[in-house]
């Protein structure tokens, strides 16, 4: 008969499973509890298990494979959760986001990381960049920015301009030489959630303050008027 027990993580030992993961464990008769911490680069190979796995992931982020031959992936950051049904074979690699400002570009950071590795005595491991992109960043004070805010204005919106976006978008394709052009967001509506399980789009508003899809598609054809 399983007993009644009290665990605190930060005080059990963290077990060492292989060069950069280790995990602490809490095991009960028919469940098992699982902390596992994984260094940049590190990898689970494949496995399977007749239980069900459920991942919840604190900090950073997964890289998931599922199948035999790879045939799904996935990538869980921190805050979300992936159940994985039972035997269903699969890996996963750590995965290391970073964030690129003005005057750095992705191959020349991707470079001075593994520079940086070689120097501290880990050039053993492999850096695979599975995406990215060159900052980007467009003037205030051009004519397509100025026209966006007019039309906001004018359909009663009060805009905030943030020069910058953290976020990760193929913007550097028009800002950057040979286009050089001005490119931003723009619109009404409302959706969330960008490429994850649960993104959506709201088609049809019933707040008179939150546009639905005809609205967005409106507010397109007034900023191409004021474009014009």
């Amino acid at each position: 008969m399983a007993e009644l027990r009290k665990h605190r993580w930060d005080d059990m030992e963290r077990e060492r499973l292989s060069e950069g993961l280790g995990r602490r464990l809490v095991t009960g008769d028919q469940v098992m509890l699982a902390h596992v911490y994984f260094d940049a680069g590190a990898e689970v190979p494949r496995h399977h298990h007749h239980n069900e796995q459920i991942t919840y992931i604190l900090e950073g982020a997964l890289q998931f494979w599922f199948g035999a031959d790879d045939e799904e992936t996935h990538t869980v950051r921190a805050g979300e959760v992936l159940v994985i049904p039972s035997n269903l074979p699969h890996r996963a690699v750590a995965k290391l986001d970073l964030r690129l400002v003005p005057d750095m570009t992705a191959a020349d950071t991707l470079a001075k990381l593994k520079a940086h590795l070689a120097k501290h005595g880990f050039g053993d491991i492999e850096v695979n960049m599975s995406g990215g992109y060159d900052p980007t960043q467009t003037d205030p004070n051009s004519s397509l920015v100025k026209a966006v805010l007019a039309t906001y204005r004018r359909l009663g919106y009060s805009p905030q301009v943030l020069p910058r976006s953290p976020g990760s978008w193929p913007g550097y394709r028009f800002t950057s030489a040979p286009l050089s052009l001005p490119a931003l967001g723009f619109g009404l509506g409302h959706g969330t959630g960008a490429h994850a399980p649960d993104e959506y789009y709201l088609i049809e508003s019933s707040n008179e303050k939150v546009k639905g899809l005809d609205g967005a598609v409106a507010s397109f054809v007034e900023c191409l008027y004021a474009l014009a």
